[in-house]
């Protein structure tokens, strides 16, 4: 990527203005970021409802890629997740109530599917990006991004926590409760 960091600190540091000066509404306000799993893509969402994807070229330059306008620039809730599957075929945002699944695949850049599911905690991918998980207030879900389909949905304590182990086996996740839930999968 062009930025050495050594011990845990960075030596070189780029700034780049992302937002919209002509805006008279101050709508420059970064919501939420995203990285693909090689650190070369980052996916930024504003405040206002637009999320751009930017490759990371030599020396820490970025391009933009693709951006995606979710709805009017007014009044629009900002992202409240953001999230690349590792292969970075797909990117899962969730503004207000409504679940967003979209393409990047070939350059498309378009919404694969939406669904409405109330108050989503956090997103997590399984790594072969064919699953995602989406944890709520009351349930975990498992979602087919192929099919587009809700395959099963679990009742739970608000789940505040979530990740998938890098062998793809274990799905951890915790809740308001201060419990952490193991739960073993048979991905391969």
């Amino acid at each position: 990527m062009g930025i050495n960091c050594i011990n845990s600190f960075c030596n070189e540091t780029k700034s780049y203005s992302l937002g919209d000066f002509e805006d008279p509404m101050g709508l420059l306000t970064i919501s939420k970021v995203a990285l693909d799993a090689t650190g070369g893509f980052a996916a930024v969402a504003f405040e206002q409802g637009t999320i751009r994807i930017y490759r990371f070229t030599g020396n820490a330059n970025l391009d933009i890629i693709h951006r995606v306008e979710l709805g009017e620039r007014w009044g629009i809730a900002p992202t409240r997740t953001l999230i690349f599957d590792e292969t970075r075929s797909w990117l899962a945002s969730v503004r207000v109530d409504e679940l967003t699944v979209w393409d990047l695949r070939l350059g498309r850049n378009q919404r694969h599917f939406s669904a409405q599911v109330p108050t989503v905690n956090v997103l997590a991918f399984d790594h072969s990006g064919k699953f995602l998980l989406v944890g709520t207030e009351s349930a975990l879900q498992v979602w087919d991004v192929t099919s587009k389909r809700l395959l099963k949905e679990y009742a739970t304590d608000s789940v505040s926590a979530l990740i998938v182990s890098p062998d793809g086996r274990l799905v951890i996740w915790g809740n308001n409760r201060g419990v952490l839930h193991l739960w073993g999968s048979a991905a391969p």
